[in-house]
């Protein structure tokens, strides 16, 4: 029973390495869905789609360790850095562009909180 289902297993893992393509990155979001000229280009480019995944999971983080007022600040400047990102479409060299745009917010994010956003611990000593 043990070896058929291992086989199963070994079946199911095959088919998704043959259903997808050798070397393929997915972005965060979903590319069957893409509404920008940018986002199309992330789609198709598997170093932009490595950082925008990267991206989501750095602000994921963040916004895991910032107060509820840091969120909401958190979240407005991840919208104004979204509208500038997608002007990249409109760049001479889109690609450079977004790579450039997406580094820069990704060593943003990697700098220290500023004190009020930095998760609240008890001090185990008072």
């Amino acid at each position: 029973m043990i070896r058929i289902a291992a086989v199963v297993a070994l079946h199911t893992i095959n088919t998704c390495l043959v259903t997808q393509p050798a070397g393929a990155v997915t972005p965060s979001f979903d590319c069957d869905v893409i509404h920008s000229k940018v986002e199309k280009l992330i789609c198709g480019n598997d170093t932009l789609a490595t950082l925008d995944m990267s991206l989501a999971t750095r602000f994921a983080r963040v916004l895991a360790h910032a107060s509820a007022d840091g969120v909401a600040g958190l979240r407005a400047d991840q919208r104004t850095w979204r509208i500038g990102m997608l002007r990249c479409a409109e760049a001479e060299q889109p690609l450079v562009c977004t790579g450039d745009a997406y580094r820069r917010r990704l060593d943003e994010l990697q700098q220290p909180l500023v004190e009020d956003e930095r998760p609240k611990f008890a001090d185990p000593n008072q």
